[in-house]
Order: structure tokens, then C-alpha cells, then sequence
């Protein structure tokens, strides 16, 4: 009778055992499945748009810097002007960078006519990687925009897909949200508040690392884009603290968005920078690296004048040539008759 009771509690017991494993596994999944949603949102709502942002960065309290960023993109294409204001509270020339069909276009500091550059796209790298983070993933993970281009929402929960999670349904910021938990079990802790009625967009994430009480964490304001209705950061704070001190905080504001609209494909091309006539372009996916130049309309060859004064150099080149080799010679057969004159005088035949 003992051993059948003993037996009776063990099967309990192991029944419960195996109801706590599958609820584990239950929110890991469920953890994983809330960021497939977020990451599908933004990749099939997101397909093409155009955004500019205002960026303001501070340290330790101060403000350092300030940017504009505005973005044109489509499924395929990406472009990304960049304007900085400088110590003096000038704004400065902004840097145009275009990713599209297989190249990536740069106008950097275009006041000063510098070339522009056109290199092959690099076969391991998404176009986006390239050049700079993408609009899409603005407001998905814990760190600010410097970085976002290495520790966008696809490398994070890449990252975070084996570690040990948890999923809580809670009110946060008077919403209904999940909060998803990642820990490593060792260095740190990835929260996320996702909010299922607002495109399962995150309203913040923080990462805690163990030991140095450092956080890193961006809180997100979100608001529905007219004419998609599509749900996307109004504003987005990023903030690192060390022993609660701040060290640096970043302010993100949408100006402007729209998306899921028809974007002129002139915007990823050359002629969509327009250029000033006459700008030199460094092409090298060409077999004519750094002979073109921009007319206004299309790239075109060097002028007739240059490719002449190339063919006088090269010319010139030639007759030194010859001259060397001839005086070379002349030297060479010098020499051997004073080797014969020499060898003759010896009295050798």
C-alpha cells in the first residue's frame, strides 16, 4: 500500500514537472512568436516610404550634436541625406548615400565638389548594412541610431532566439502589453514592452548588463501615420546610465513619415542627386574607374583636351623610352670594344 501511494505522488509529481517544462516552453515560444510579429509589421507594412527625422544627441546632460536624416526607401532601395549642424550652429552640406541594384552611390560634402564614389554593393552584406540603418527599425531595439545599423531588430532577436525567455501580460503606460523577458543567465537582461494594438510595436526596451549597473534603453511614442494608418515612432528616447548616472542620451523626432507610397526611382540614381555639371564621378564598377564626369544629364567620357594631353604624355613616355634603351646600347657596345682593344693589346687572338 506505501509503494503504491509513493507511486501515486511520484507520478504527480512528475506530472506536474512535465506541465512546468511545457508551459517554459510555452513562453519561449510565445516570446519568440510576439518578436516574429514585430519584425513582420515593420518588414510588410514598412515597404516603401519616405521619413525625416531629427536627431539631437547629449552627453552627460549636454547636447553635442545635431542632425537631420531624411529617407526614401522601397523594398529594394534605400536613400539617406545627412545633414549635421556645426559647433557654431551653422548646419553644414549634406551627404547624400543611395543603395540600389547592386551599387552604392556617395556624395559626401558636395560643397566642396569632391568626387562622387560608386562601389559594387558587397555580396555578404544587405544594401542597407552598407550605408546606414534603415528607417524600418527605428524604435526596435535598445540602442540608439550610431549603432542601430549593427544591432538592428534582425541581429538582436537573432541574438536573443536561444536564450532563456519569459512573457507577461501586464498594463504598461495604460495599455494592455506583453513584456517579454531574455536573460543569458550570466552578463544581462533584454526587456521588451510590446503593445499588440499598436502593430506590435515596442513602447521600450532595455538591456541590464550584471556587474557594472550599466542600462541601456530606448523608450518609444508611437503614433498612427495618415494615410496607411500604420503605426510608427512619433518620438524615440535612448538613454545609457551608468550607476544611474547618464551618460548619454539620444532624441529622435519624426518631422515627417509616410508610407506604403510611390517613390520616383530618379531618387536612387545620379540624376536624382542633381549634381552640378562637371562633378567628377568615381565609378568602379566600370572598366572606366575615375574617367567620368557628370554633364547635368548622364555621365560622359573626359574631355577631347585631357585624352590629347594623356596622348602627348603618353607619347612622350615613348621617345624617353627609346632614348634609354638606345644610350644603353651605345654603352653595351662601348664597352665591348674596349674589352676587344684591350684583349688585343694582351696580344690574345
Amino acid at each position: 500500500m506505501r509503494i503504491a501511494k509513493l507511486l501515486l505522488w511520484l507520478s504527480l509529481l512528475s506530472a506536474v514537472f512535465v506541465v512546468r517544462l511545457s508551459e517554459a516552453a510555452d513562453d519561449e515560444l510565445r516570446a519568440k512568436d510576439v518578436l516574429d510579429e514585430t519584425l513582420k509589421y515593420r518588414t510588410e507594412r514598412l515597404r516603401s516610404g519616405n521619413v525625416e527625422l531629427s536627431i539631437e544627441n547629449y552627453s552627460a546632460g549636454n547636447k553635442e550634436s545635431e542632425f537631420k536624416h531624411i529617407f526614401y526607401f522601397t523594398s529594394d532601395d534605400l536613400r539617406y541625406d545627412r545633414t549635421g549642424r556645426t559647433a557654431n550652429g551653422v548646419w553644414g552640406s549634406t551627404s547624400r548615400f543611395i543603395s540600389s541594384k547592386g551599387v552604392v552611390i556617395r556624395d559626401v560634402l558636395p560643397r566642396r565638389d569632391l568626387t562622387v564614389t560608386i562601389d559594387p554593393q558587397p555580396p555578404f552584406r544587405r544594401d542597407t548594412e552598407t550605408i546606414s540603418y534603415h528607417p524600418r527599425d527605428l524604435g526596435v531595439s535598445y540602442v540608439d541610431t550610431s549603432v542601430l545599423k549593427r544591432l538592428g531588430p534582425k541581429n538582436l532577436f537573432a541574438s536573443l532566439a536561444a536564450l532563456d525567455s519569459s512573457v507577461e501580460e501586464i498594463v504598461y503606460r495604460d495599455q494592455q502589453v506583453y513584456k517579454l523577458s531574455f536573460e543569458d543567465g550570466k552578463n544581462a537582461t533584454v526587456t521588451f514592452w510590446v503593445s499588440p494594438d499598436q502593430g506590435y510595436n515596442p513602447l521600450r526596451i532595455e538591456c541590464r548588463f550584471r556587474g557594472d549597473e550599466m542600462l541601456q534603453a530606448t523608450d518609444v511614442v508611437l503614433k498612427q501615420y495618415p494615410p496607411s494608418g500604420i503605426w510608427y515612432p512619433e518620438r524615440t528616447t535612448s538613454i545609457t546610465l551608468h550607476n544611474s548616472a547618464e551618460l548619454s542620451r539620444q532624441v529622435v523626432t519624426v518631422k515627417h513619415a509616410s508610407f506604403d507610397i510611390e517613390i520616383d526611382p530618379k531618387l536612387f540614381t545620379l540624376a536624382g542627386l542633381e549634381l552640378t555639371p562637371g562633378r567628377p564621378i568615381s565609378d568602379r564598377t566600370t572598366e572606366n574607374f575615375g574617367s567620368q564626369t557628370w554633364d547635368g544629364e548622364k555621365l560622359v567620357s573626359d574631355d577631347p583636351a585631357r585624352k590629347i594631353d594623356l596622348a602627348d604624355n603618353s607619347a612622350s613616355t615613348t621617345k624617353h623610352s627609346l632614348l634609354l634603351i638606345l644610350n644603353a646600347a651605345l654603352c653595351v657596345a662601348l664597352a665591348a670594344f674596349l674589352i676587344y682593344r684591350r684583349l688585343r693589346l694582351r696580344g690574345v687572338p
